[in-house]
């Protein structure tokens, strides 16, 4: 699922900086999806780097305050200006099925070997994006991708994180590989990983897409991602999960939105997601949800 989402954050956080300096020490928390990419071969024409303030050179550098970003790929790596002080994180993309984002783990050590810097310890790995969704992959598949990859990257760096490839969940699963709602796809890869490796799934941080669909109202909207974000937390929750990082890497609204409302829907996830103190967030950051 394809949005504008780094020119509308770009616009949303520079409206809300100005007049929110509380908030702007958490700008960090978010960040952006970027690129323009063949998704058979991996090669991509834009990232973050091709925008200005996110040049080594430039000043002001990193104007919208982002943490982090990540292209739907995994050979670019953490974008830092000229010093190499202040930098973005980088989040690859492997395990995506298609030759370009499903290297081997012997491409991976090769190329972190010859350009080490660009992913530090504790980077964040994701395996595949919209699970099942996007690659038709069966949740034994997907368990046993996953399996590969969490282990091998874990043998390179054993500092690296590793989270799911994300799972849409607004939609219903009607796949070659699965159908089913987004719960009962988690559930049927927990079960095939435990089945398939007599452990539970081993994942770090988990991933998520809570797409919302048109609504009469912006509040109803609002309500409905609200409402994804604390059932995801409560599936966590009932696995042992509630402590463990969530993070949001795509989201936004289905089918068309006036800009302004967009703009509003935006302003006001972003409350969403930088609440705290719920019972069934992440004890050890305030309760967050993500």
């Amino acid at each position: 699922m394809v949005i504008d989402r780094l020119h509308l954050l770009a616009l949303t956080l520079l409206t809300v900086a100005p007049t929110s300096s509380a908030a702007e020490p958490e700008h960090w928390r978010f960040g952006v999806g970027v690129a323009t990419q063949n998704m058979i071969d991996g090669q991509t024409t834009t990232n973050l780097e091709d925008f200005d303030s996110y040049r080594p050179a430039d000043e002001p550098w990193n104007v919208l305050g982002i943490g982090w970003y990540f292209n739907w790929n995994w050979r670019q790596g953490i974008v830092c200006d000229a010093s190499g002080s202040r930098c973005v994180e980088y989040m690859p993309l492997v395990g995506g099925w298609g030759p370009g984002v499903h290297p081997t783990l012997s491409q991976i050590a090769e190329h972190l070997s010859a350009n080490p810097g660009l992913y530090p310890d504790g980077t964040t790995w994701l395996i595949g994006n919209e699970i099942i969704w996007d690659d038709r992959r069966t949740p034994l598949q997907y368990a046993q991708d996953y399996h590969a990859y969490y282990y091998g990257l874990k043998a390179i760096n054993p500092t690296f994180k590793v989270a799911n490839g994300s799972v849409i969940t607004s939609v219903y699963y009607n796949c070659t590989g699965f159908t089913g709602t987004p719960y009962e796809l988690l559930d049927a890869v927990w079960n095939a990983y435990l089945n398939e490796y007599g452990e539970t799934w081993p994942v770090d941080v988990w991933n998520i897409h809570p797409y919302v669909w048109t609504k009469p109202t912006l509040q109803e909207e609002l309500d409905d991602l609200a409402g994804q974000l604390s059932t995801f937390r409560n599936w966590m929750a009932a696995r042992g999960q509630q402590d463990k990082p969530l993070i949001v890497t795509e989201y936004g609204l289905l089918n068309y939105h006036e800009p302004q409302w967009m703009i509003d829907y935006l302003l006001g996830s972003f409350e969403i997601l930088l609440s705290s103190g719920h019972a069934n967030g992440m004890t050890s950051d305030e309760g967050r949800w993500v």
